[in-house]
């Protein structure tokens, strides 16, 4: 019966290191997602420039 509680306490422990893997893997995601997006800002941001630089001075 020991025994049985002790393997139990075990899967409990390895349940929470598998949650807190989990929980670490979505944040590392969301952080991942946000670099995503600021990179695509910036790279519209210098499109953006270059597109404006290739308006005839005349104009802008």
């Amino acid at each position: 019966m020991l025994q049985g509680t002790t393997l139990s306490k075990q899967d409990e422990a390895m349940r929470e290191d598998g949650r807190e893997t989990e929980r670490n893997l979505i944040e590392g995601l969301w952080i991942m997602r946000a670099l995503a997006i600021q990179l695509d800002l910036k790279v519209v941001g210098a499109l953006i420039k270059v597109a404006i630089g290739l308006i005839p001075t005349s104009i802008h």
